[in-house]
């Protein structure tokens, strides 16, 4: 596995913890505020404080699928939770 491939990987974990992290941040900051995702707010309503386990489980069983896949793939993956993770604390 390249250096670059190895630090995409990595990001993207850092990555699904920023987003627990500031998903949780966002909405106790804005008392207005709601998960916009369906899934994940049926699943906080669901589980409460423990929400955040079947999600981290989740995106961590895409890490070997994208550990094989294309560093492009990699990237597009941290992009796109960069944006998530931007949008949580833009939004509160």
């Amino acid at each position: 596995m390249s250096n670059v491939k190895r630090t995409f990987l990595t990001a993207f974990i850092a990555l699904q913890v920023l987003d627990v992290a500031s998903t949780e941040w966002a909405l106790a900051a804005c008392g207005t505020c709601h998960e916009g995702n369906p899934v994940v707010a049926a699943t906080m309503a669901q589980l409460g404080a423990w929400w955040w386990v079947p999600k981290m489980v989740l995106m961590l069983a895409l890490v070997p699928a994208l550990a094989r896949g294309r560093v492009s793939f990699a990237a597009a993956a941290c992009a796109f939770m960069a944006i998530v993770v931007v949008n949580n604390v833009v939004s509160s």
